[in-house]
């Protein structure tokens, strides 16, 4: 590049002769080689840089990504244990309801038992106090007639 803008930039005021053009042509051939070459070399080094990079940063975000992905599964742990703790005390109080329910439905048809016997009793004797009732009028009634 640096020879073409400088051919452009120079006059030609000689004549060239075979032998000077040649040597140019060599000149010109070995500087951008030599300029072709170090250009490879830079981007060879250059390229060698950034996939050394790349892989270092690839591998940065992997271990990073490993990192996150324990900490997520000892949060998981972390949670799990805790839902197991609450299930289990919910288990655990809803087992007591249960209990509590089974105890006081069944407190409850005995009660219920006991009322409805009760309840005749009551009628029975009613009944009996009535005609007792019923027994000493007429007992008095027949007395005083006497």
């Amino acid at each position: 590049m640096k020879l073409s803008s400088y051919k452009k930039a120079t006059p030609t005021f000689q004549r060239n002769t075979k032998a000077e053009s040649s040597e140019r042509k060599m000149d010109e051939h070995d500087s951008e080689s030599v300029s072709l070459s170090a250009l490879r070399t830079e981007l060879h080094r250059h390229r060698e840089a950034v996939i050394k990079d790349v892989k270092s940063q690839m591998e940065n975000l992997h271990l990073e990504m490993q990192k996150n992905r324990e900490e997520m599964k000892e949060h998981l742990r972390a949670l799990q244990e805790e839902i197991f703790l609450e299930l289990s005390a919910l288990h655990k109080a809803q087992a007591e309801f249960v209990n509590e329910y089974t105890e006081m439905k069944k407190s409850l048809s005995d009660t219920t038992d006991r009322v409805a016997v009760l309840e005749q009793s009551h009628e029975h004797m009613a009944k009996e106090h009535k005609k007792m009732q019923e027994k000493c009028m007429d007992l008095e009634n027949h007395s005083r007639r006497l």
